[in-house]
C-alpha cells in the first residue's frame, strides 16, 4: 500500500511538472502577460472617469475647472500616438519583447506618480508618462499574439485583446467606486508590474528572431511554445520559407522600378506612391473612414467621460448611483465584447455591421428625443423612474454600440489592407484615429455646454447612420474569404459593394474559361473533355459545362 501510494504521488508530481512545461501553458503565459498589458491600457482610458468626480468636487485636495479636466481626459489620446511611432521603429530593431519591457515600466512608474501627486501639474505629468508608454507597446502587444500562436488559436488569442481592454474598464470604474482616485493609481500599478516580470522569462517571438537570422534561439522558443521539438522544426521550417518567400517579392516588386529613380525615393514615398494606386487606395479609404466613424459614434468617448455623461443627464440623482450605473455600462461592453468575437465567427461580417450600427443610431436618437423633452419642460419626474429610463436607453446604446464598434474596426482593418501596405496603412490609421479622438474628448465639454448631451446623442445617432449607407454601400463581405481573395476583389474595377462585378465568382476570384498552358509537346491542341475540364476549371453551371472550351498548349522548349 505504502508503495502504491508513493508510485501514485510520483506520478501526479510528473503529471503535473508535464503540465507547467507544455506549449499550451507557456502561450498562456504569453497571452496573459499581455492581457495585463491590455487591461492596464483599458484602465488608463477609463481612469479619467473616476478621476474627474473625485477632484472636481468641492471637497476635493486639488481642485480643478472643466478645461483642466478635458486635458486629464484627452491627453491619453493626444500623446498615444507618439509612443505608437516609436515604440513601431524600436518594435523592428530591438523585438517585440524589449518594447514591452521598455514600454510596461514607464507605466508602472506613471501610476506611481499619480498616486502621490499633490498637485495638477503633476497629475498631468503621470498621465503623459502612462499614455506615452500606452502607445509605445501597443503595436508590439498585439504582433505578440499573431506570432506566437498556432493557426487554429490565432484569432482567439488576437481577440482577448479586446476583452482585456474591456476588464480594464470594468476594474478601474469599480475601485473608482468605492476608492480614492490616489489609491485607484496605486493599485493599477499591479498589472503593470505583474506584466513586466512575466516578460523577463519569456522568450522572445520565433517569427522576430528567424527575421534576424538567429534560428537556434528561433527554434528554442518554438520548442518553449509548442512543447514538442520536432513539431517546432518543421514551424520553423515554414517561418523560413515565408520569409523568403516575402523577399522575393520585395525584390522582385524592387527590381521593377527605374533603379536611378528608386535610389532617390525614400522609403516612405515609395509607401505612399503604392498606396496611391487603386489597387491600395480602395481598401484604405474604407478602412480609414470606418475606423474615423469608431470615434464619432463616442465608443470611446463614453469611456472616458462615462460618470460625467450619466451625472449630467439625472443631476438629481445621487453621486453614487451615476458610478453604480458606470459599473453597469462597463460590464455590458465587457460581455458583449467577448460575445461579438464569437458573433464574428458564425455571422457576416456586413449583416453584423449594418444590423449593429442601425440599433446603435436608433438608441442614440431615441435617448437624444428622451433628454431634450427633459431639457424643454424643464421638469423631472422622480429620480428613481428618469435613472432607470436613462440606465435603459443608455445600455441598449452601449450594447449596440460595443457590437458594432468596439472590436470590429481593427479586424476589418486588419482583413481588407492588403499585405503591402498593411503596416504603413494601419500605422496611419491608428495615428489618425488618436489625433480625433484627442479633439473629440477635448472638445466634448465645450460641446456639452453648447448643444448639452441631447444634441450629443444626436450627433452621435447621425454618425450612426451615416456607418450604416457607408457599410452598406462599400465594405465587402470578408467572413470564408482569405486575405489572397479579399486582394484579389480590390484588384478589380469594384468599390461599391451593390455595384460589384458580379463576374467573380463567390471565392473572388475570376473563372477561367480559356487555359493557356506551357508544355513540351510543341504545336499541339485538343480540346478538353467534359471530366478533364472538371479537374482544372473551376466549376461553373451546368449549361456551361455543356460548351467545349479550347486549350492552347505551346512548346516549351527552353
Amino acid at each position: 500500500m505504502g508503495e502504491d501510494a508513493s508510485n501514485d504521488e510520483r506520478t501526479s508530481r510528473r503529471g503535473i511538472k508535464e503540465w507547467f512545461s507544455s506549449g499550451m501553458v507557456h502561450q498562456a503565459l504569453h497571452v496573459g502577460a499581455v492581457a495585463l498589458y491590455g487591461c492596464t491600457l483599458g484602465a488608463s482610458m477609463g481612469y479619467s472617469a473616476v478621476l474627474l468626480p473625485q477632484v472636481q468636487a468641492n471637497t476635493s485636495s486639488i481642485p480643478i475647472d472643466e478645461n483642466m479636466g478635458a486635458w486629464i481626459a484627452s491627453i491619453h489620446s493626444g500623446v498615444s500616438p507618439v509612443g505608437f511611432l516609436t515604440g513601431g521603429l524600436v518594435m523592428d530593431r530591438w523585438g517585440r519583447r524589449f518594447t514591452m519591457r521598455v514600454g510596461l515600466v514607464p507605466i508602472f512608474l506613471g501610476y506611481l506618480i499619480i498616486a502621490f501627486a499633490p498637485s495638477y501639474p503633476v497629475v498631468m505629468v503621470g498621465r503623459f508618462i502612462t499614455a506615452l508608454s500606452s502607445g509605445f507597446s501597443t503595436a508590439a502587444s498585439s504582433i505578440i499574439l499573431s506570432e506566437i500562436a498556432t493557426p487554429r488559436l490565432r484569432k482567439t488569442y488576437e481577440s482577448s485583446m479586446f476583452t482585456a481592454l474591456s476588464v480594464g474598464v470594468l476594474l478601474v470604474y469599480v475601485l473608482g467606486t468605492y476608492l480614492q482616485w490616489q489609491v485607484v493609481a496605486g493599485l493599477l500599478t499591479v498589472p503593470p508590474l505583474t506584466s513586466l516580470i512575466v516578460f523577463i522569462f519569456v522568450p522572445e517571438t520565433p517569427v522576430w528572431l528567424a527575421k534576424k537570422e538567429r534560428l537556434e534561439e528561433a527554434e528554442e522558443a518554438l520548442t518553449w511554445l509548442r512543447g514538442n521539438e520536432d513539431k517546432a522544426k518543421l514551424e520553423l521550417q515554414d517561418i523560413l520559407s515565408t520569409l523568403r518567400e516575402q523577399e522575393e517579392d520585395d525584390t522582385d516588386s524592387d527590381s521593377s522600378d527605374d533603379e536611378d529613380n528608386r535610389k532617390s525615393k525614400s522609403k516612405i514615398i515609395h509607401k505612399i506612391q503604392l498606396l496611391l494606386s487603386p489597387q491600395y487606395f480602395k481598401p484604405f479609404i474604407i478602412a480609414h473612414v470606418f475606423n474615423l466613424l469608431q470615434i464619432l459614434t463616442g465608443t470611446l468617448l463614453f469611456v472616458f467621460y462615462a460618470v460625467d455623461i450619466i451625472s449630467q443627464m439625472n443631476k438629481n440623482a445621487e453621486g453614487f448611483s451615476c458610478h453604480y450605473i458606470a459599473q453597469l455600462t462597463a460590464f455590458v461592453r465587457l460581455v458583449f465584447t467577448v460575445a461579438t468575437n464569437v458573433f464574428l465567427n458564425r455571422v457576416f461580417r456586413r449583416t453584423h455591421i449594418i444590423v449593429a450600427s442601425s440599433v446603435c443610431a436608433v438608441t442614440a436618437l431615441i435617448l437624444s428625443c428622451f433628454l431634450y423633452v427633459q431639457y424643454k419642460s424643464q421638469k423631472s419626474s422622480p429620480t428613481g423612474v428618469n435613472l432607470w429610463l436613462t440606465a435603459v436607453l443608455i445600455l441598449m446604446f452601449l450594447t449596440a454600440n460595443t457590437c458594432a464598434f468596439f472590436p470590429l474596426p481593427s479586424r476589418i482593418m486588419s482583413e481588407i489592407l492588403p499585405l503591402k501596405i498593411r503596416d504603413f496603412g494601419s500605422g496611419y490609421i491608428y495615428v489618425a484615429n488618436e489625433i480625433l479622438q484627442f479633439f473629440v474628448s477635448k472638445t466634448y465639454p465645450q460641446l456639452k455646454g453648447a448643444i448639452g448631451n441631447h444634441g450629443i446623442f444626436l450627433l452621435i445617432g447621425i454618425n450612426s447612420l451615416l456607418c450604416v449607407i457607408f457599410s452598406y454601400l462599400f465594405l465587402p463581405e470578408t467572413r470564408r474569404k482569405s486575405l489572397v481573395q479579399i486582394e484579389e476583389y480590390f484588384r478589380g474595377p469594384n468599390l461599391l459593394w451593390i455595384k460589384r462585378d458580379r463576374r467573380l465568382g463567390r471565392d473572388y476570384t475570376r473563372k477561367k474559361y480559356f487555359e493557356m498552358k506551357k508544355t513540351n509537346v510543341s504545336k499541339s491542341a485538343r480540346a478538353y473533355t467534359d471530366q478533364e475540364e472538371e479537374k482544372d476549371v473551376v466549376p461553373v453551371d451546368k449549361k456551361k459545362l455543356a460548351k467545349r472550351k479550347l486549350s492552347v498548349t505551346f512548346s516549351g522548349d527552353d
